[in-house]
């Protein structure tokens, strides 16, 4: 096999491989949540319903935030034919210290404004682009207490 044949073939071995296949999603409680995506041109919030399944450990953590695997799903791709496996692969991150949900959202204005900056910055054609993750608010809905999130799909660590 020639050296392309092997990399193409790594290549869709990788891509076909999901990198939360690990997750025990039978084990987990379908979550309905409210997406809250920061719009920056219009600068107000996008709201839509999601379902969620959340790993109740986190992976990994940060100096602030702990970080959960989880799949989100339409909620109304939930209600026809709900396949977990094809679900998308997100991030949720949650700060390890009580935090109000007027932070998460300033986190996610944030992180909005600097992904539509980037993608100015890369229209100028630059050595190197940039990309920043696109991320967005998730708030619990049947909680008896409200819980919100930071999350979003992280190419190094959803992508399958």
């Amino acid at each position: 096999m020639s050296k392309w044949g092997k990399v193409s073939k790594l290549s869709k071995l990788s891509a076909s491989a999901d990198p939360f296949a690990s997750m025990p999603l039978s084990e987990l409680k379908a979550e309905r949540c409210q997406k809250l995506v920061w719009d920056v041109e219009a600068e107000k919030w996008q709201e839509s319903v999601v379902m969620v399944k959340m790993e109740g450990e986190q992976f990994q953590n940060g100096a602030q935030r702990a970080c959960y695997r989880a799949k989100e799903m339409d909620a109304e791709q939930f209600m026809k034919l709900p396949d977990w496996k094809k679900a998308e692969n997100v991030v949720v991150k949650k700060y390890m210290s009580p935090a109000a949900r007027d932070v998460y959202e300033n986190d996610v204005r944030m992180q909005m404004v600097a992904k539509s900056l980037g993608e100015k910055y890369n229209k100028r054609n630059p050595p190197k682009k940039v990309d920043f993750m696109l991320t967005y608010m998730l708030v619990t809905l049947d909680r008896e207490e409200e819980q919100v999130y930071c999350a979003g799909t992280c190419p190094r660590l959803c992508m399958a």
